[in-house]
């Protein structure tokens, strides 16, 4: 990993000149601007799925209900609590596509292959986790195993992905990479390197590791430290859409 690369930071300006219109398709799908279409589905779904299904599997996925006490205690209306996931992820993302001063358009077909590209990023989390673990599905902390209806397959996954990434990767990975490189002054891939180990750690405990057994647990904290290296090479939407991805299939 060169000392170039960096953590996509969502509160802080990207620095670098504005790259041409005829950057590739890996450059500008690290935009804020394309993941945040491309995420939109999975946005529109968690809200919408929840308003059908208000008792369903996703209301207790646990980074979810996480985020809704951190803002009860701010003691924000209970509509801002309900909707706090989709709300910050939009938010997240508009804000920094502001600091960059990039265009708003999106070409458009790169919403589609970064579906397409969060779809194949799966594939490895899928491998191991049939070789490790066949029958359980670890990466949805505080859902249920099974879900019966397709409908709430889609939004438990796209729930746990969303609220997870937006903790661990992006909000953990971008605080641990600033504090480390803009702070300590350490570098760039030093940096990286610590926001993954210590986010894919705490991704591990997150998911109660001593209820597990071994091989499960070995299995989160392979997947932290997959889905952080996909955030800090391809960005935040790659990871959420890998995560999701991969618990579909889990579930189903």
């Amino acid at each position: 990993m060169s000392d170039t690369v960096r953590v996509p930071t969502p509160f802080l300006p990207n620095t670098s000149p504005p790259a041409s219109p005829d950057t590739d398709y890996f450059q500008r799908s690290r935009r804020p601007l394309p993941m945040l279409v491309a995420l939109l589905p999975l946005v529109l779904l968690v809200e919408f799925g929840l308003s059908w299904t208000p008792d369903g599997d996703a209301t207790r996925v646990l980074a979810r209900l996480q985020l809704q006490e951190l803002l009860e205690f701010f003691t924000l209306a209970p509509v801002v609590v309900v909707h706090a996931l989709g709300g910050l992820v939009v938010l997240v993302l508009l804000v920094q596509h502001v600091l960059e001063k990039r265009p708003w358009r999106v070409r458009p077909l790169d919403p589609p292959l970064l579906l397409l590209e969060g779809c194949i990023a799966a594939v490895p989390l899928l491998v191991v986790g049939a070789a490790l673990l066949p029958v359980t599905t670890p990466l949805l902390a505080g859902a249920s195993e099974t879900s019966t209806a397709l409908l709430e397959t889609l939004v438990v996954a796209s729930a746990a992905a969303l609220s997870e990434e937006l903790i661990f990767r992006m909000g953990g990975m971008s605080l641990i990479h600033w504090l480390t490189v803009d702070v300590l002054k350490l570098r760039a891939s030093t940096g990286t390197t610590i926001a993954v180990v210590t986010t894919a750690v705490a991704f591990m405990l997150y998911h109660d590791p001593w209820s597990m057994n071994p091989q499960a647990a070995t299995f989160i904290m392979v997947s932290g430290l997959y889905l952080g290296t996909l955030f800090a090479q391809r960005g935040f939407a790659t990871a959420v859409l890998a995560h999701a991805a991969y618990d579909v299939i889990a579930l189903t």
